[in-house]
């Protein structure tokens, strides 16, 4: 059970904490949301740290993918957050 109300934007971050809709990250961030919301709802396909760890994965691609290590940096900063404030929402 959530300590927070439901975020139905699924935009990287949350409340006044978002990302842009633009951000390369956009994808990954949307998948990770609809995880943690499958959670919620009753389907345990995986674990919160399953999740968390698929949103890594996503962002790395993506930062690979741009040849962008301020991405990397920030994938590892994003995923970090994802593992300390992720409890809160899952």
């Amino acid at each position: 059970m959530s300590l927070f109300p439901e975020d139905s934007d699924e935009r990287g971050g949350y409340w006044i904490f978002k990302l842009r809709k633009s951000h390369p990250f956009q994808p990954a961030f949307e998948m990770h949301d609809r995880l943690y919301g499958s959670f919620s709802q009753g389907f345990h396909t995986m674990t919160r740290l399953q999740a968390d760890r698929f949103l890594l994965r996503s962002m790395l691609i993506i930062a690979k993918e741009k040849k962008s290590k301020s991405l990397k940096s920030q994938a590892r900063l994003y995923y970090a957050l994802a593992r300390v404030f992720g409890g809160l929402v899952w």
